[in-house]
């Protein structure tokens, strides 16, 4: 809030707390960890993962995105990956 601002002021507030409440980062990490060889090194497997799904979402634009995710956790345990054009 500004300073000088009061609650009051105010008729809607809006909470960014998505990731706060759904610790997204460690389902991915945990489903795909089984087939990370043989030491998984966290921060570098999710940013693989964070680039596969956005080259996935820029491929398939009128997928929902429960179908991006379940497509690069599918590619991601199968070995594949998305690879530069």
């Amino acid at each position: 809030m500004a300073a000088g601002s009061r609650l009051t002021d105010f008729t809607v507030l809006c909470f960014d707390v998505y990731g706060i409440l759904v610790d997204w980062e460690s389902g991915i990490f945990d489903t795909l960890n089984p087939h990370f060889h043989p030491h998984p090194i966290r921060t570098k497997h999710l940013h693989g993962f964070a680039v596969c799904e956005a080259r996935e979402k820029a491929q398939n634009q009128s997928m929902q995105h429960s179908e991006v995710l379940a497509s690069v956790v599918l590619r991601n345990r199968d070995g594949h990956t998305h690879k530069r054009r």
